[in-house]
């Protein structure tokens, strides 16, 4: 009952920033302040299209997003999934340099909003 409590409430954590970022239109923080974009620019704006069920514009504001969230589950529940390590720290550290890419992409393309 403990796990289902506590992901309930990171969820609830993460759906309430996402919402005062929205509602405050911060958008990205490290963008508002340093105003340069961060290679998760968007991924706020994408995580609001996934909550109406919006796939196609969820990608269009930030290709990783759905691969973000599944490594950042994938982390938290590490030790519940027997992962072999080498796979683990291949998805993790792959995943990281597709964001990275992507990041590069969208600088050189202009496509970070």
């Amino acid at each position: 009952m403990k796990k289902i409590a506590f992901h309930i409430a990171i969820i609830g954590i993460v759906l309430l920033v996402v919402f005062l970022l929205d509602y405050f239109s911060i958008g990205c923080p490290i963008r508002a302040i340093t105003h340069f974009p961060c290679p998760t620019c968007g991924v706020t704006r994408s995580l609001l299209a996934l909550l109406r069920l919006d796939f196609a514009q969820s990608f269009s504001c930030h290709p990783m997003t759905i691969p973000l969230c599944l490594v950042i589950l994938l982390a938290i529940h590490r030790k519940k999934i027997r992962m072999n390590s080498i796979l683990y720290h291949i998805l993790v550290i792959g995943t990281a340099v597709l964001t990275f890419a992507v990041y590069i992409i969208r600088l050189a393309t202009h496509s970070i909003a």
